[in-house]
């Protein structure tokens, strides 16, 4: 999960911005998809069914990118919450020059256990 999330982060820009480009791309040869059409000579419905059938895939692509962006900001807002969560229960590595908090409840068990580890040793 881990992987598949850090690969989204990663790849997720570039492969956006290749989704937009072959779509404006894609938008400028539907201009010229009816004149193209007559010179093959397609007529009535036949081209009718390929400018819909070009632009569906045109709005298919805009769709994708709108869900690869959306995943991308889920895949972040989930790290967050995982870093969060980690700095909470001080499960996360100590950075160089932070000391650690512990609460007063762990601070007292760690007493205790100094404690009842020094009298068993002596």
């Amino acid at each position: 999960m881990v992987q598949a999330s850090r690969a989204v982060v990663d790849l997720s820009d570039g492969i956006y911005d290749r989704i937009l480009h072959i779509q404006t791309t894609a938008m400028e040869f539907h201009e010229k998809l009816p004149s193209l059409a007559a010179k093959e000579g397609l007529k009535g419905r036949k081209v009718s069914r390929a400018l819909e059938s070009f632009s569906w895939n045109i709005t298919i692509l805009k769709g994708q990118a709108n869900l690869l962006k959306r995943a991308k900001a889920e895949v972040q807002e989930n790290t967050k919450q995982v870093h969060d969560a980690a700095l909470t229960g001080n499960l996360s590595k100590e950075p160089q020059g932070v000391t650690r908090v512990r609460s007063v409840t762990r601070r007292g068990q760690d007493d205790k256990a100094t404690t009842s580890a020094g009298g068993a040793s002596a």
